[in-house]
């Protein structure tokens, strides 16, 4: 079993567990290696799009996203190949945003592994 240990971040407060991923169009390509926010409240992962733009990534369907508030609103869907270390790659559909920096792995993406969060010593362990 291969386990891949992130450090928090601690320039939220309360620190909060962040991942580092690979983000491509499709298997084969170069990916963009980035950092993600452990949300496992979140239903859906969402990715900026300045990185899908930039990977070339085409719109696929147009879904409805409920927000924490209780807002509703339309989203687009892109699928995208995400991996983490040398753990297989992933195809998702994720959701394309605007108004975020920072990308957001949700329970679409983190259901598939094992996540360990160990808030003390401010690590996220991810293993299959």
């Amino acid at each position: 079993m291969i386990i891949h240990s992130h450090d928090y971040n601690s320039r939220y407060f309360p620190a909060m567990p962040i991942i580092e991923i690979q983000i491509r169009r499709r298997a084969g390509q170069e990916p963009l290696t980035l950092k993600a926010v452990v949300d496992s409240g979140a239903d859906a992962t969402m990715i900026p799009l300045r990185y899908l733009r930039q990977l070339q990534v085409r719109k696929g369907q147009t879904k409805w996203l409920s927000g924490i508030t209780g807002g509703r609103y339309e989203v687009d869907m892109y699928t995208l190949a995400i991996q983490i270390g040398e753990q297989p790659v992933c195809y998702l559909d994720v959701v394309g945003t605007e108004n975020r920096d920072e990308l957001i792995v949700g329970r679409d993406f983190l259901n598939q592994y094992i996540v360990t969060l160990n808030a003390p010593a401010h690590t996220v362990e991810i293993s299959l």
